[in-house]
This record gives C-alpha cells, sequence and structure tokens, in this order.
C-alpha cells in the first residue's frame, strides 16, 4: 500500500455552525494534510456567520456545503456525505476546533484501510 496515496481517497469533513473563529485555524492544518484541498467539506448548519465562512471556504478552495436549517452534527456530516464522490474510501469527521498534524490524514487512513477496522481514532 503506496502511503503516499492515501490521502488521495480521503475526505475530510467538519461542521461549523457559528464556528468562523475556529475555521480558519482548522483548515490551514487540514489543508497540510491531504493531498487536494477539494477534499475538505465544511457542513455549515445554518450558521449568522455564514459570510465569514464563505469567505475561509474560498481562500482554501475548499467545499462549502450550506444547510437551509440546522440539521445537527449527524444530519450536516449525512447531508456532505450523500453528496461525495465514490473516489473516498475514508471519512475523517472531525470538528472545527482541532487541527491536523501534517501526517494525520495518511496515518488514520493508512489504519482505516487495515483489515478487519471499520472505524479509527487519533490519539489524544
Amino acid at each position: 500500500m503506496n502511503t503516499h496515496k492515501l490521502a488521495d481517497n480521503v475526505a475530510v469533513i467538519t461542521v461549523s455552525y457559528n464556528s468562523s473563529a475556529q475555521l480558519e485555524s482548522f483548515l490551514s492544518s487540514a489543508i497540510q494534510s491531504v493531498s487536494d484541498s477539494s477534499h475538505i467539506f465544511v457542513a455549515d448548519n445554518a450558521s449568522s456567520d455564514i459570510s465569514t465562512t464563505r469567505a475561509l471556504c474560498s481562500r482554501f478552495k475548499v467545499n462549502l456545503v450550506e444547510l437551509e436549517k440546522n440539521l445537527g452534527y449527524g444530519g450536516a456530516v449525512n447531508a456532505v456525505v450523500s453528496g461525495l464522490p465514490k473516489k473516498f474510501d475514508v471519512l475523517l469527521i472531525t470538528n472545527p476546533d482541532t487541527s491536523l498534524n501534517a501526517h494525520a490524514v495518511t496515518l488514520l487512513a493508512k489504519n482505516a484501510l487495515s483489515d478487519n477496522v471499520g472505524a479509527v481514532g487519533p490519539r489524544i
């Protein structure tokens, strides 16, 4: 398994609800951990700070899924997942108040794609 290519098959999903203050830091770190910024998806749960979220997503060239109403965390994740291309083998679902080191996505994907594994999480 080519570990350098593992990040090619990973979608990073975060849910934002008035989280634009944390989003810039998250996106800065996530960009360093994926092979392409188009693999990052922000689901916005009808936030009042949507204009800032739009600007950040545009600046970082990531996908923004704007929800018309607050679907809750799981509902927002499901809204993104339902529209994902089939190329993604691994979904990394994370909060916008976290940061990812440069190798986080590759390491999590490597473990997620191991035999008999259904879910993985980082050691905090």
